[in-house]
């Protein structure tokens, strides 16, 4: 029990560092297109190349981590839009409102906002409206991942579950909370006590792995997990399981040499294997015209 909890308590320092590394300034193309879904700054998704008119692009709608309290759309910029937009997919990064102003409901209610703009604005956006590709890495993993298990929240929106094609999860060691809560020691974890407080009801509610496998789970997966994190590709392997269970088809990528913030950093550089092996596991970005 005691090597479980030091397991668990790396991959939560892997976390902070991945929220202290997404504080840096990002260089990278400025957005060529924006879209607001509501009156706070955070709340909008940012596109980094013109649509073509008449264009219908798969799209990957990136969500940025940073422990549910820190980070920044921008994160979605540097090389990740060139080389997915390459690749024939339309790259967007959605920003939303941060842990403690926010809770983590609103948060995902955040992100089904940015989903139905895209949706709604899906012809200057250049965008496919029915197949659009959730992604996130650390905390942002952790909320696509819930939005891909519990689809209920996107159904409250009118947002139908045929729209998501798939969901990439980049690195999430928080797939079940309540034994990671209770793991950690006073104090050791800031980003999570703000994030999921001390009731084991809300914590249960607000894990992947509560909702996973009930046949009602976004149909593709591609769980990116730090080969070198056990803890964190345990909860990988139990996620897929309970994905597959309710029908799912799973991929789970261990990257080896890595870490979580690196996994972040170099995500579509142009010597990237991962953001190769994402763009065999999405297949061909199939241009739909418009109708």
């Amino acid at each position: 029990m005691r090597r479980w909890s030091l397991l668990l308590l790396a991959a939560v320092a892997l976390v902070v560092a991945a929220g202290i590394l997404l504080r840096r300034s990002w260089q990278g193309p400025s957005p060529a297109v924006s879209v607001a879904y509501g009156l706070d700054p955070r709340q909008q998704v940012d596109g980094f190349v013109a649509a073509q008119p008449g264009e219908r692009r798969p799209a990957i709608l990136y969500v940025h981590g940073g422990g549910w309290d820190a980070g920044d759309r921008v994160s979605g910029g540097g090389d990740k839009p060139p080389r997915f937009e390459a690749a024939g997919w339309r790259w967007l990064s959605a920003g939303y409102r941060l842990v403690p102003g926010a809770t983590l409901p609103d948060q995902l209610r955040d992100l089904v906002g940015a989903i139905a703009a895209v949706r709604r604005d899906a012809g200057p956006l250049g965008v496919d409206p029915d197949r659009i590709v959730l992604a996130g890495h650390s905390s942002g993993a952790h909320l696509v991942a819930m939005l891909g298990a519990q689809p209920r929240w996107l159904a409250e929106a009118g947002i139908p579950a045929r729209a998501i094609a798939g969901v990439v999860m980049l690195d999430s060691a928080v797939l079940d909370v309540p034994p990671l809560m209770r793991s950690a020691l006073p104090g050791m974890m800031p980003h999570h006590d703000s994030a999921f407080g001390e009731d084991p009801a809300f914590q249960r509610a607000m894990s992947p792995m509560t909702h996973a496998g009930d046949g009602d789970d976004v149909g593709r997966w591609l769980l990116v997990v730090d080969a070198g994190t056990p803890s964190g590709v345990a909860q990988a392997e139990r996620f897929a399981a309970l994905l597959r269970r309710g029908g799912a088809d799973v991929t789970i990528d261990r990257v080896a040499n890595s870490s979580h913030g690196r996994i972040e950093a170099e995500f579509g550089l142009p010597a990237d294997p991962l953001a190769t092996d994402t763009l065999r596991w999405l297949g061909p970005a199939r241009r739909e015209p418009v109708r």
